[in-house]
């Protein structure tokens, strides 16, 4: 999904890596794939995947099976579940963490 100017209102599914520059407002669910929000991704939504990374901004609960990296760009406010979580120290993070492992499927 790579244009800033995108708008998606919805559910957003899929079975592949994904990349968000765009805005998203609903719920976004790629339980085996990554979700990269991109610098200029704003995203008002529940995050499901495998593993996301956020450089732009996420408001919503975000949960990994594997992890989450929120980079010096990156703001979440939500709750991350994951079990390995990585929070830049430029970060922005408001929310709670639970780093429950999941059992493989």
């Amino acid at each position: 999904m790579n244009g800033t100017s995108l708008v998606v209102k919805g559910d957003l599914r899929g079975d592949e890596d994904v990349t968000i520059d765009g805005h998203v407002e609903g719920r976004i669910e790629f339980k085996d794939n990554l979700v990269t929000i991109g610098p200029t991704g704003s995203v008002t939504a529940d995050v499901l995947a495998r593993s996301v990374i956020v450089h732009g901004s996420v408001v919503g609960n975000v949960t990994a099976s594997e992890r989450v990296a929120v980079l010096a760009s990156g703001s979440i406010e939500g709750d991350i579940v994951a079990p390995r979580v990585t929070i830049a120290e430029t970060a922005h993070f408001r929310g709670h963490v639970d780093m429950k492992r999941f059992a493989p499927a």
